[in-house]
């Protein structure tokens, strides 16, 4: 009725249980992991307690859903008092046997031969018993029997008992030591406390499509949980009928007189709990006006933003002077041609003047360290170089007075160094290849050139002398002897 109203999909405080609303407050979610240790463990019993209306079906929902259905074979029973044998046949109905009509040992055989099959097929098999607190010791007894089965050391048959609190107090009795034995977890559901209360009653109404219509204003929570005293069940109920409330009169504000009217007219309609399960001086305890702020909606997005905004980028630190002029005469070679302005030139030349400077202190630091040994091709080099160096023989190379001679043995040193290294590089380097090919082909030109004329000299004598010597006589065979 008031879905439509306020634009809310569906209503979001139903009485019966919907694990698609289920609110995982704290109490909530330890249960939850006892039952998943419990299931993953594969045996014996598993017991949740709580009053009612703490979400116990809720939490039976919740967890067949999350089953595999492919692996697990789930059967959810109701108990209504039921005895011995009438639990075992609503067992064995319950996971797809038929059991009318059939003595107690017949029906305890195809049990047995069922499970089997499920367990030769990696299927494992779950009994959940709701309001178990209603059945009596031999049933139990009888449930307990079931858990024995076993095939290869795994057993073949897990139960969870679910119910209110006498059934914490019937397992407990002597009779029932050794199903207490076998509990491998039980957690006791608690009501929600004033915090939870109002996370509660968010979560529903986002789950429903709530956008801020209408809005709690701070109070309506108080009044909730005054008549709720944290019961799932009881939130639902006073919340259901607020937004009727503001339904029927039109309102999009709900205010703290709204939801004191509301709860007085569940008194008069005896709708409300019967004893109080908070005293007055607790209740006084809670420091209201610090969590009841109001309820009032904000889009998931804005609060995405507001909690984790985007790191702000940092700027790129520019490069050095010789490395932008680099990288400007490279990419853009027509910014070298552009005029450069006052201010721009007497930056330039600030820049260029700190750094001779760096270099100069560089250059400084590093002729103060000491130098290493020099091998023997840099000290033969440098023996070639030393007349180079000291040029006067009879003077020395260190002067004491003045201590620049250990400057000057360093500079010999380091060109000696350079030398070395220079000396293989120089000698396959490009340039001088070709330098060294012209020398040697104008050697064979300058050779070529200068036997042309010695040749042209030469041709008139060569002539002369051909014609100066006798002609040739032809040759004729020999004459045969007579």
């Amino acid at each position: 009725m008031f879905e439509a109203f306020y634009g809310l999909r569906e209503d979001p405080f139903r009485l019966s249980a919907d694990h698609r609303f289920c609110f995982a407050h704290r109490n909530y979610a330890r249960a939850r992991a006892y039952v998943d240790y419990a299931l993953h463990r594969a045996e014996g019993f598993v017991m949740v307690t709580g009053s009612p209306g703490t979400g116990k079906t809720t939490l039976i929902n919740e967890l067949l859903n999350s089953l595999p259905k492919d692996t697990t074979r789930a059967a959810t029973l109701l108990s209504t008092r039921l005895e011995a044998e009438d639990l075992l046949r609503m067992t064995a109905y319950a996971l797809g046997l038929e059991s009318r009509m059939q003595p107690k040992a017949m029906l305890l055989q195809q049990l047995m031969e069922s499970m089997h099959e499920y367990h030769r097929r990696g299927v494992r098999t779950l009994l959940i018993i709701d309001e178990a607190q209603d059945l009596g010791a031999s049933a139990l007894e009888e449930l307990r029997l079931l858990t024995n089965l076993h095939q290869a050391g795994h057993p073949l048959l897990q139960i969870v008992l679910v119910g209110q609190e006498p059934l914490r107090e019937l397992v407990r009795q002597p009779e029932m030591e050794q199903l207490h034995q076998r509990l491998i977890a039980a957690w006791h559901l608690q009501p929600l406390d004033p915090e939870e209360t109002i996370g509660y009653v968010r979560h529903r109404l986002e789950t429903a499509g709530w956008q801020g219509d209408p809005v709690f204003e701070p109070g309506v929570m108080e009044a909730v949980y005054a008549f709720s005293q944290g019961v799932p069940r009881r939130i639902n109920l006073v919340c259901s009928r607020l937004l009727l409330h503001g339904c029927i009169s039109e309102l999009h504000r709900l205010t703290e007189a709204d939801a004191l009217d509301l709860v007085h007219e569940l008194g008069e309609e005896e709708l409300a709990p019967s004893a109080e399960r908070a005293s007055a001086s607790e209740q006084s305890k809670v420091d209201w006006a610090a969590i009841d702020q109001g309820l009032d909606w904000t889009p998931r997005e804005a609060l995405v933003l507001t909690e984790e905004p985007e790191p702000e980028l940092e700027p790129e630190p520019e490069p050095e002077p010789a490395v932008r002029a680099s990288r400007d005469a490279i990419e853009i070679p027509e910014a070298a041609e552009m005029p450069q302005s006052a201010e721009t030139a007497s930056a330039g030349a600030e820049q260029a003047n700190s750094s001779t400077l760096g270099q100069r202190q560089e250059q400084e630091q590093a002729e103060e360290q000491p130098l290493p040994a020099p091998s023997a091709e840099q000290v033969r080099i440098g023996s070639r170089l030393e007349p180079t160096l000291n040029p006067l023989p009879g003077l020395a190379v260190e002067d004491a007075g003045g201590g620049n001679g250990a400057r000057v043995e360093r500079a010999a040193s380091r060109l000696a160094q350079a030398q070395a290294a220079e000396l293989p590089r120089a000698r396959s380097s490009p340039r001088i290849i070709r330098r060294r090919s012209a020398g040697i082909l104008g050697f064979i030109l300058f050779v070529l050139l200068s036997l042309v004329p010695a040749g042209i000299l030469l041709l008139p004598m060569v002539a002369g002398l051909s014609a100066s010597m006798p002609a040739a006589v032809p040759w004729s065979p020999p004459l045969p002897l007579s």
